[in-house]
């Protein structure tokens, strides 16, 4: 009898120091760092060159195997400005998250606009061909380039599901092994649908001393609702 009550005791100790060592396993953490990247990809007739953004909060939900789900929200304090440049990721801060097989993991962006930072501007190249006759009347095809300029100064959010490197929504983490979570913006997909009829129609400001394209909400209206319909489409976020 004594025996067998030693023995229930033993299971009983054995079993609460598993639990324990369980939840605190799921409770590790390892630094994930974000980064942001823009698509290095023209269209032919316009190259983005660079772009801002006023990142307000990140917003993480992550759903795991075991250990439950996580979830928190990073509010900065100000707007962090990031600058935007073709094929090169900007780290702009690192997290201490959960370790575990993560099912899905969402994360949404918001960025706002800070003084006189817009929460979103876009710099590029507008290039097109001109058909002027010279001076023996022939017809010569010449090459212009007007800057473009857009603007966004409202807040907007980017929501992504994001995946591994294989493309799959299981991502997995663990302590001590530190990771990279790389979000993609695709600008040339928010202006793809303006043709080159409307770019070559539009009105022109100047801006330093330059003819440039303006695109807000005050000019060129009509364009910047067609960038604003899709702007917040085509993100990625990829674990790494």
């Amino acid at each position: 009898m004594l025996y067998r009550f030693i023995k229930i005791c033993f299971l009983l100790v054995l079993f609460s120091v598993v639990f324990v060592s369980c939840g605190k396993k799921w409770k590790e953490t390892t630094k994930v760092g974000v980064s942001f990247v823009m698509t290095q990809n023209s269209t032919g007739m316009l190259t983005l060159t660079s772009g801002t953004m006023n990142i307000g909060e990140i917003d993480f939900s992550g759903n795991r195997k075991k250990g439950g789900d996580v979830s928190f929200l990073d509010v900065e304090p100000a707007p962090l400005l990031l600058n935007l440049r073709n094929g090169v990721a900007q780290s702009i801060d690192h997290y201490d998250i959960p370790q575990g097989e993560y099912t899905s993991i969402n994360i949404v962006v918001k960025t706002v606009p800070q003084n006189t930072s817009p929460a979103i501007s876009l710099s590029g190249i507008f290039t097109y061909t001109l058909t002027v006759a010279d001076d023996d009347s022939d017809s010569v095809v010449e090459s212009k380039n007007i800057p473009v300029l857009f603007e966004l100064n409202a807040g907007q959010s980017f929501s992504m599901n994001a995946t591994a490197t294989n493309g799959g929504s299981e991502i997995v983490l663990i302590s001590g092994t530190p990771a990279t979570c790389e979000i993609t913006l695709n600008p040339y997909y928010w202006l793809a649908t303006i043709t080159e009829k409307q770019f070559k129609n539009t009105d022109k400001y100047e801006v330093n001393g330059t003819e440039t394209i303006v695109i807000n909400e005050t000019e060129n209206e009509d364009l910047y609702a067609l960038i604003v319909a899709r702007i917040n489409q085509n993100a990625t976020a990829v674990f790494k």
